[in-house]
């Protein structure tokens, strides 16, 4: 394939990733906000359920809620410190 034949297969489709627009603050905060009890209840159940502090369920409970805390939204931060001990 020519580069001007790759150019019109790519130019379209690099100018309409460029204009996709993120989603406003308010609502990656919901979306955030929203998953946070769905993650909390996958990760304290894996822990029951197996009683095990796997490599990757846990992990992605403590990391979602740290990350969340620390953009400001509300966490239980004595949940938080219990499962991080």
């Amino acid at each position: 394939m020519t580069p001007s034949i790759l150019a019109v297969f790519l130019v379209p489709s690099l100018a309409s990733s460029q204009a996709t627009e993120f989603p406003a603050p308010a609502k990656l905060r919901q979306a955030v906000e929203r998953s946070l009890p769905y993650l909390e209840r996958e990760g304290v159940d894996w822990i029951n359920d197996r009683n095990c502090m796997s490599c990757h369920v846990v992990p992605f409970m403590l990391w979602s809620h740290n990350e969340a805390k620390a953009i400001g939204v509300k966490v239980d931060a004595k949940k938080l410190d219990e499962w991080t001990t």
